[in-house]
């Protein structure tokens, strides 16, 4: 069932892909002994779908549910915990609360960092989407640097056309360009007048 409301979630069928999801987690919470991590999938799923139909409370509260089960995993899985944070801090920044979506994505990296080998595809898309949550907060430097961060990954297990590697050169290129615009306006607007 699970497997299902995937095929219909990467089909853009949201009711269905929750529909599945659901009843997935029903029988697995059912099942003993029960298997937490196969609940959690259940549960990232449901909370994909909610996001997926913009239903932010339901996605928000169902990712922490995910979290938790992962944070009481023992012995702890540090990406999966990563990964928790990763999604809750997209669902925020979705929602439009930019800073808890930076707090999380940093915790994230940080989290990936330690325990992700440097050329993960996993670290290189939380330092993406860290970039658009710094964006967001007006931090063009820091985005600047995560977006850096990911490319310099996607570098090594991309060749030179993906499409992602070309996004996130433009993405680097046009950040440069605006951080020059601003400072050159700063500078006109602040020089010394003698």
């Amino acid at each position: 069932m699970a497997d299902l409301g995937v095929v219909h979630h990467n089909r853009k069928k949201f009711d269905l892909a929750l529909s599945y999801h659901t009843r997935a987690l029903k029988l697995r919470e059912a099942t003993r002994p029960k298997d937490d991590l196969l609940i959690a999938n259940s549960l990232r799923g449901i909370a994909n779908a909610h996001w997926a139909r913009r239903e932010f409370p339901e996605a928000l509260r169902t990712a922490r549910q995910v979290l938790l089960i992962h944070q009481n995993l023992k012995p702890v899985n540090t990406a999966n915990v990563a990964t928790s944070w990763a999604t809750l801090a997209n669902i925020y920044h979705d929602s439009g609360d930019s800073a808890r979506a930076l707090e999380l994505g940093v915790r994230a990296v940080v989290l990936l960092e330690n325990s992700e080998p440097p050329n993960s595809p996993k670290l290189a898309a939380v330092y993406y989407n860290l970039a658009a949550f710094q964006l967001a907060k007006g931090e063009l430097l820091e985005a600047r640097y995560s977006f850096e961060k990911a490319f310099k990954i996607y570098s090594e297990i991309y060749p030179l056309s993906h499409p992602t590697r070309t996004t996130i050169a433009n993405h680097i290129q046009n950040l440069t360009r605006l951080q020059r615009e601003t400072a050159e306006k700063y500078l006109k607007d602040n020089h010394e007048k003698f």
